[in-house]
């Protein structure tokens, strides 16, 4: 890994600048404080010290048009601006985080070292629907390791109508098939933010730290970082078309940024990606000519580039790709305009799942705590109608009365206890377990319930 310092532009960044607000930006604001700790390992009990670990708190995504003052020299110092060639996406957390090092997802980075640029990694997915049209777009890649798969362990189910018939309520739904309910792979998604050490190429230091350790994003530092962070929708992969035959991945190597803010204490995580490929000849220089749409993600790329191809992935399918189950992700490009509506963040919808790892050394990879979801679910909330009523406790009640006694589900020995101790809980969590503590009882009926 290649951490180097620049100089050059240190002298020019000495302050974080706050996000404009303009006719094309949105501030999704996500409660401070809703942090919460969510194993994913077999017995959820997988060692994580939370006096030396910050627990990630997503506090605000913002999506605006943004127009860079030089952005072939420094593309996350500008302005908003409706008419901007750029999308800005700042990911706003409370205190420091830290670059996640890898955890095992990728051949390339075998070894489990999250936190090799600090103590307090950063990880997850924020997710992307440009068009508004949750039946465009997905993830049938790694579904399970994504919002609509991991939210039902946050005590409840997304009210959104969106999201209807397509959260998971336990990890026993997990059954590889596109077809079958609940829909999780269906989530509406055209392009994701992807924080994974896997994917970090190179890393300049804009500002240090007086701290002096060089390895670590420490206090009041500003780092870009190179490498693959925004990705379109895997659910599209196999039916992409302008560049070359048979389909492929869309996974530009883009620069983000890592800024801690001393004053408030807070971490922004940025990224500034072209709407058109005029707006990728300018990341380039302010003479280079824009190159046309070939839907390629190693040359200029941008907004615009990939939605094209999805419409020609749509428009010019034979009918042996129409009639695969997956084709039901992309059918709809067939007839929606892939320009001018869909470069305006401010119309975007978003959900995110975000995470932190476990301490090094102690398990054996491949593995994330959840910490933070949105949109949020209201706790109790297990049938998703977006409150926490009779019909949850009802439902819940219902669910122990099925499985009390079936050790698929239930791995306490009795059949009539009137509580399901679940079984392999971190893999196979239930939303009836309100509280996340293993086990369905009368504690997840509690108005008071401890999350």
């Amino acid at each position: 890994m290649i951490i180097r310092f620049n100089w050059r532009l240190a002298l020019a960044c000495v302050a974080i600048a706050s996000v404009s607000v303009s006719a094309g930006t949105q501030i999704i604001i996500d409660p401070a404080g809703d942090a919460r700790l969510r194993r994913t390992d077999d017995g959820a009990d997988g060692p994580f010290d939370s006096a030396a670990h910050a627990i990630p708190d997503l506090l605000e995504i913002v999506m605006e048009s943004f127009a860079p003052a030089m952005p072939h020299v420094d593309p996350f110092t500008g302005l908003g601006d409706e008419n901007g060639l750029f999308v800005r996406i700042d990911l706003v957390f409370a205190g420091l985080v830290n670059p996640p090092g890898p955890i095992g997802y990728d051949d390339h980075w075998p070894t489990y070292a999250p936190d090799l640029y600090g103590p307090h990694p950063v990880l997850g997915y924020i997710e992307f629907d440009v068009d508004g049209n949750e039946d465009t777009g997905g993830e049938d890649y790694y579904p399970q390791i994504r919002y609509l798969a991991n939210v039902g362990r946050f005590g409840g189910l997304p009210s959104d109508a969106r999201f209807l018939n397509r959260a998971v309520a336990d990890g026993s739904s997990f059954d590889g098939s596109v077809t079958t309910a609940p829909f999780y792979e269906s989530s509406g998604e055209e392009f994701h933010f992807a924080m994974l050490g896997e994917e970090v190429e190179s890393i300049d230091v804009i500002v240090e730290s007086s701290m002096g350790d060089p390895q670590a994003f420490e206090p009041g530092e500003i780092w870009w970082i190179a490498g693959d962070f925004f990705h379109k929708a895997h659910a599209y992969d196999d039916f992409a078309v302008l560049c070359g035959s048979g389909g492929g991945d869309y996974e530009p190597e883009v620069l983000i940024q890592f800024a801690h803010d001393v004053a408030l204490d807070r971490t922004i995580v940025s990224l500034v990606f072209p709407k058109t490929n005029e707006g990728a000849a300018r990341l380039i220089s302010p003479s280079t000519n824009p190159q046309n749409r070939d839907g390629c993600d190693d040359n200029q790329f941008s907004i615009e580039d990939m939605l094209l191809d999805l419409y020609f992935g749509a428009a010019f399918a034979d009918p042996q790709t129409r009639n695969l189950p997956e084709f039901k992700f992309i059918a709809d490009w067939e007839n929606q305009n892939v320009f001018e509506p869909y470069f305006d963040p401010s119309g975007w919808r978003a959900q995110g799942l975000i995470g932190t790892a476990y301490m090094p050394n102690s398990i054996d990879g491949d593995e994330i705590i959840w910490t933070d979801v949105f949109p949020n679910p209201v706790v109790g909330d297990v049938n998703g109608d977006g409150i926490n009523d009779a019909l949850d406790v009802g439902a819940i009640q219902d669910y122990i009365a099925d499985h009390d006694g079936e050790y698929t589900y239930d791995i306490d020995g009795d059949a009539a206890n009137g509580s399901i101790q679940i079984y392999d809980w971190g893999r196979r969590f239930c939303v009836y377990d309100v509280n996340y503590d293993g086990f369905v009882d009368a504690l997840d009926m509690s108005g008071d319930v401890l999350v």
